[in-house]
């Protein structure tokens, strides 16, 4: 406990873990929140070939999330691929007639941009053409019947939920952003603490303690416990400057955002110690941390979807801890129950003792040479 306590004053003392813990979170948050303020058009381009009542009702509804440009079907993946649009929707032939048979048409919706940006699109196509679909099985088929279901529908005002899936869009964007960039810098703030490790080595403080009745274990335990300490301030200022002040969303229940930030901090705590003890300087453990930490936040989907990379390097990303965390996230943010991440908390935990045991082995090499 002694240990713990007098390596808590020797981090405490290092300006840039007081950086990395107390102002670094608020600049990232800060500069996420005034992106998520900053007004957000959706263009869309459209291809309606059926050009029936209920194709260009829906074309009505898509105005509603976004600025719609009617454009020919060849030219859609070219407008995609210049990014003078986010998504581009394709209404097919016979999409009216596939609704009056109770049936649920197909509405191809295109986007290199990632779910979180077409959520608006998305969510008032589904809820559109569903309606849609009840409507003509009421209707029995009868399309004068189904025509005035329809427009009396189109008519009773959906604007507050067009409206709430895209300020819910928009947050989750802000939210996931955010996220990213925070568990980065909890990734770069771990790797700077536990480079304590490499001082002790240098100074060949742990040649003594492994000279008395300390283990390699106990030692690795007490220096992570008080690591993780550290990175447990820095979640709980991260969750009160995201949740509380910028009053971000996170999602069906903070707790469940909250666990998962102590979990990615134990990852991120262990990663750093393997970092620190496979290196032998602190400008070395430096050197690899920004080496390391940047392409793997990069590869995890910290700062875009993992969706827009190309699939060998969403195949690369998939075995990467920063992967687990952010996908996770999402799901989180996407408002599902804890359960949903069970298999991310598992894969972290297992990168997390693994990164242990690589950070062990090593001092307990030295524990043996003493």
């Amino acid at each position: 406990m002694n240990y713990i306590l007098m390596n808590l004053k020797r981090l405490m003392k290092r300006k840039v873990n007081i950086v990395f813990m107390l102002i670094a979170p608020f600049v990232l948050v800060t500069f996420s929140s005034m992106m998520g303020t900053s007004s957000f058009d959706l263009k869309i381009a459209y291809s309606d070939m059926d050009k029936s009542i209920t194709s260009s009702m829906l074309v009505d509804r898509l105005k509603k999330v976004g600025s719609i440009y009617e454009v020919n079907q060849d030219q859609m993946d070219m407008y995609l691929i210049s990014g003078d649009h986010e998504a581009a929707v394709i209404i097919g032939q016979g999409f009216e007639e596939e609704i009056l048979k109770g049936e649920v048409p197909l509405v191809d919706m295109k986007s290199i941009q990632g779910s979180n940006v077409t959520f608006p699109a998305v969510t008032q196509i589904d809820l559109f053409v569903s309606s849609a679909v009840a409507i003509a099985k009421g209707a029995k088929g009868d399309e004068d019947i189904y025509h005035k279901a329809l427009s009396d529908y189109d008519s009773a005002g959906e604007g507050i939920t067009v409206e709430t899936t895209r300020n819910i869009s928009l947050m989750r964007v802000v939210s996931k952003m955010s996220i990213g960039f925070l568990f980065m810098n909890m990734l770069f703030l771990a790797s700077q603490a536990s480079s304590v490790l490499i001082e002790d080595k240098k100074k060949r403080v742990f040649y003594r303690i492994f000279s008395g009745p300390v283990t390699a274990f106990r030692y690795m335990f007490d220096n992570i416990v008080s690591f993780y300490i550290i990175m447990t301030v820095q979640i709980l200022i991260i969750l009160a400057a995201m949740f509380g002040l910028y009053d971000m969303y996170y999602g069906e229940s903070i707790y469940n955002m909250l666990l998962l930030f102590m979990v990615f901090g134990i990852m991120s705590v262990s990663f750093g110690v393997a970092i620190s003890s496979l290196s032998k300087t602190p400008s070395q453990a430096g050197a690899v941390s920004s080496l390391v930490i940047t392409p793997i936040s990069m590869l995890g989907g910290f700062f875009w979807d993992i969706e827009l990379m190309p699939d060998f390097l969403q195949r690369i990303s998939s075995f990467l801890p920063t992967s687990w965390g952010i996908k996770a996230a999402v799901v989180l943010l996407e408002g599902n129950p804890l359960s949903a991440i069970t298999e991310h908390i598992l894969v972290l935990l297992i990168f997390s003792i693994g990164f242990f045991v690589l950070g062990a082995l090593k001092k307990a090499d030295i524990s043996r040479s003493v």
